[in-house]
């Protein structure tokens, strides 16, 4: 399965006009529009990039968001040093990791809060997010197969070190 379906059903979903069932299909929307991202960063870039066993097993296990994030900002990190990289670069890579972080406590607050009402506009905002990463995501690319072509990937004691969650 391809990360691209996630984006497929959010956008199949949205696209139902039908009022009933509007917060369930937003809050499922949001999840789907996470995933996507999600996975689209984590299996299509960095697993092809940086196929390191360690990295697939540590990505995969029950700490993989907030890994995947805490490898997104040491690839930032790691790219300082390399010749020619674009402080804009840099910053990108960076929001690449803070939007990423928003999607994954918007798609929590989605499955899990259903107190809290979900709106429209909730959805609007995390589409809005998927495409700032979505713009982002060659200079991500671009920047991890330099520091791969370099064997200067994100070091595994940084990504376990003090692992939040």
């Amino acid at each position: 399965m391809k990360a691209q379906e996630f984006k497929d059903v959010a956008n199949y979903l949205r696209s139902l006009n039908n009022v009933e069932f509007q917060e369930g299909k937003e809050r499922t929307a949001i999840s789907r529009f996470y995933y996507y991202i999600f996975l689209r960063l984590r299996n299509e870039i960095i697993f092809n990039l940086d196929t390191r066993d360690v990295i697939k097993k540590l990505l995969s296990s029950s700490k993989a968001h907030s890994l995947v994030r805490r490898y997104i900002k040491e690839v930032a990190r790691a790219s300082r040093s390399l010749v020619g990289m674009y402080y804009s670069h840099i910053r990108d890579i960076s929001d690449i990791e803070g939007f990423l972080y928003q999607l994954h406590d918007k798609r929590k607050i989605a499955d899990y809060d259903i107190d809290y009402a979900i709106s429209s506009e909730e959805l609007e905002t995390v589409i809005q997010l998927v495409q700032e990463i979505e713009q982002r995501l060659s200079v991500f690319e671009s920047t991890l197969r330099a520091l791969n072509n370099e064997r200067r990937l994100p070091e595994i004691k940084r990504l376990t070190k003090d692992r939040d969650s």
